[in-house]
């Protein structure tokens, strides 16, 4: 699971639009050119390749999301891609002689792959697109705080360091979790409620029912009437609470 889930970012951003099949033949041979490559590295840069399967093998354990590891590595994987296809091309094995082909294909099929994704990205501006998407949930948000918080007040909210650096505010995050796997499962409204007292947070933000608190605010509103006070409701289901410590 863990090799699947390091695999996956690279699939998105190498391989074109295809049946899962092909999908799955083609992204199998490249991971073959790659594993070549990553062996030519070591032997003509030691250090690199090392530091490569050092940094891979931590990320194929690490428990979260790997795309933003894979990322860090991609100058040094885009290196050590062509080295893997001349690998293959310079070697008299029949192992490596009967896929040599097949790999020259899923090596096309990658950098056309890339460069579409790259031009999509581009012209759709993926680059900024969770920046961007932060700032527009948070814009009506944090003039909110500032005008209707003093400065005693304890947000308890996503982007909790965002709320903090653009209200002057104290803030704690929303969502207590646990790692399970490679995602984070909620501790439960009662961990949530301590969590609240314990931090003496006075009011509590929720940036839309898709959001990794939603389903324990919602919880606790349930479990617990009258702790959380709904105070302003932002379009796009984004709610402001005010918390009453003790009820």
């Amino acid at each position: 699971q863990s090799f699947l889930e390091v695999a996956r970012p690279l699939a998105a951003i190498a391989l074109p639009p295809m049946p899962e099949i092909f999908r799955v033949i083609l992204g199998l041979n490249a991971l073959l050119v790659l594993f070549a490559g990553f062996v030519a590295l070591t032997q003509v840069a030691p250090s690199v390749g090392w530091m490569l399967w050092c940094y891979l093998a931590i990320v194929a354990v690490w428990p979260y999301a790997p795309d933003r590891f894979i990322w860090g590595a991609l100058p040094w994987i885009a290196v050590a891609f062509p080295l893997g296809l001349l690998q293959l091309g310079s070697t008299r094995s029949k192992i490596w002689g009967r896929t040599s082909p097949l790999s020259w294909v899923a090596a096309c099929a990658v950098i056309i792959g890339f460069a579409i994704g790259q031009i999509r990205g581009y012209a759709r501006g993926f680059a900024t697109t969770t920046q961007v998407g932060i700032s527009d949930t948070m814009n009506d948000i944090l003039p909110w705080i500032r005008t209707a918080t003093d400065s005693t007040a304890i947000i308890a909210g996503e982007d909790e360091a965002l709320i903090w650096l653009y209200t002057g505010r104290r803030a704690v995050p929303s969502f207590v979790w646990r790692v399970t796997g490679r995602t984070g499962v909620s501790f439960g409204a009662d961990s949530l409620h301590a969590w609240l007292e314990r931090s003496g947070a006075t009011h509590l933000i929720l940036t839309g029912p898709g959001s990794e608190a939603a389903p324990t605010v919602d919880e606790l509103l349930s479990r617990r009437p009258g702790y959380l006070e709904l105070i302003r409701v932002w379009p796009g289901q984004l709610f402001a609470f005010r918390i009453h410590r003790g009820a």
